[in-house]
């Protein structure tokens, strides 16, 4: 970094920390940033069994409810689905939710209900466990 965008970056850090939540913001080259508590990230982790040959079909069923019926789901910030990189391993399904009160209010929710209503739909009768973590720490590298 020249010297010249180094003082224009360094000039814009006030701003930067005064706008940004300490939870939020990214690591300032050569600074270390007070260790503030951000807010409680309760994520939820569901392994589920899918056999090969039903792969393609869970895949398609699964992410097409994701879209369906997590769409604005209170404290619901990110979801996922993860494919097993290897035969015999389980796919990885992943919800990140705001606090625990936010997960219990979507199990009685209707997101919830119509997410789950189809009981024959691909991988609905297989084996699955679910998870429940609390987040320690989560870094983000630049690139």
């Amino acid at each position: 970094m020249s010297g010249e965008l180094r003082t224009l970056f360094r000039e814009s850090i006030p701003t930067y920390r005064a706008n940004t939540p300490v939870h939020l913001r990214r690591m300032i080259p050569g600074e270390v940033l007070p260790v503030e508590k951000g807010p409680i990230v309760y994520v939820i982790t569901n392994r589920i069994e899918v056999p090969a040959e039903t792969a393609e079909a869970f895949e398609k069923v699964f992410v097409d409810s994701m879209r369906e019926t997590l769409d604005g789901v209170p404290g619901l910030n990110r979801t996922t689905l993860l494919r097993p990189a290897a035969d015999g391993l389980p796919y990885l399904s992943t919800m990140e939710f705001d606090s625990k009160d936010d997960f219990l209010a979507w199990l009685r929710s209707d997101s919830f209900k119509a997410a789950h209503s189809d009981d024959q739909a691909p991988g609905m009768q297989a084996p699955s466990a679910v998870e429940q973590h609390t987040l320690v720490e989560d870094i983000v590298f630049e690139k």
